[in-house]
């Protein structure tokens, strides 16, 4: 029964004569949107308070777990009881009342996620994935090997995309991308095999700063890009300057 009718029928005192069993549950007619329902991850004692939908959409982890845990949760309480059926068919001949018709969710304890790495490097990616910065300290490279190696375990796919797309520019002194994100990174991929090759064999994360000493060098139409000690070395044309 609609709500608004079930209301005016109140006020009016007539009584519904819709059958009982056309009726639908209330409580799949008005479900909590839980998009934004807060999560705490627990990072070695440190808690972070996060969005459902931000860590949902930006990690193949978290967005796994949770989806796991939301199955089974729904599976158990879906299991029919002795009691539950008993109260269901008391139920079936009741008329909704008010207290059918929430207008807040329950209120409850956010659910608690402990993941046992480096918080500072969990906020790193908890910073682009709230703003989609990507971002690595260039003071810390070891903080920005624990953050990357912390980005390829959780499976934050577009912070790895972007770095490893940063990364080949870098590397081929290039001052834009020859293709996309995406083809950058698979050319990354190719030429280094994987993320954790690329920091061992220390190509991440100095690569993906740009050199201090890069010169832009204009031939004609085109822009070419080198290390102004390298032309310095190899030309006497640029040791001049």
């Amino acid at each position: 029964m609609d709500y608004c009718n079930f209301k005016r029928r109140r006020l009016s005192g007539r009584e519904d004569t819709t059958p009982a069993s056309s009726s639908v549950s209330p409580s799949n007619r008005f479900r909590y949107d839980t998009s934004t329902e807060p999560i705490i991850i627990d990072v070695s004692g440190t808690k972070f308070k996060v969005a459902r939908d931000t860590i949902i959409n930006n990690t193949t982890y978290f967005e796994s777990l949770l989806s796991d845990r939301w199955n089974q949760d729904a599976l158990s309480s879906s299991e029919p009881t002795e009691s539950s059926q008993e109260n269901t068919s008391n139920n079936d001949s009741k008329q909704p009342s008010d207290q059918d018709f929430p207008d807040f969710p329950p209120s409850s304890s956010p659910q608690v996620l402990f993941i046992d790495h480096d918080p500072a490097a969990f906020e790193i990616l908890l910073t682009h994935m709230r703003t989609g910065l990507v971002h690595l300290p260039p003071s810390d490279p070891y903080l920005a090997k624990k953050a990357l190696l912390l980005a390829e375990y959780l499976g934050i796919q577009a912070f790895l995309t972007t770095v490893k797309a940063i990364t080949m520019k870098n590397i081929s002194r290039r001052g834009d991308y020859l293709g996309d994100e995406t083809s950058e990174a698979v050319q990354f991929d190719a030429r280094f095999g994987s993320l954790r090759s690329a920091v061992d064999r220390g190509i991440l994360p100095t690569c993906f700063f740009p050199p201090k000493d890069v010169l832009a060098i204009r031939v004609a139409d085109r822009t070419f890009h080198a290390s102004k000690a390298v032309l310095m070395a190899k030309s006497g044309y640029f040791g001049r300057y």
